[in-house]
């Protein structure tokens, strides 16, 4: 796979997060709306999908330096 194509990939799954983290922040949102039951068992699995999306973004950004500075 040659830079440019990898630095495409990486853009776009860079966005893609993005976008489901800022979903995930809405879904936060209207959790607190629901009933107090149902608001844990929803928080805990969005805070943990969160993280996750973080984790990646960051991991993402990481790899985007190593191929930037591969120049």
């Amino acid at each position: 796979m040659n830079k440019k194509l990898l630095l495409e990939k990486i853009a776009t799954s860079k966005r893609d997060i993005a976008e489901a983290e800022m979903r995930m922040t809405k879904v936060i949102r209207a959790v607190g709306v629901a009933p107090r039951a149902e608001k844990r068992t929803i928080s805990e699995g969005v805070a943990e999908a969160i993280d996750k999306l973080t984790s990646a973004r960051k991991d993402l950004e990481a790899l985007e330096k190593l191929v930037l500075e591969g120049d």
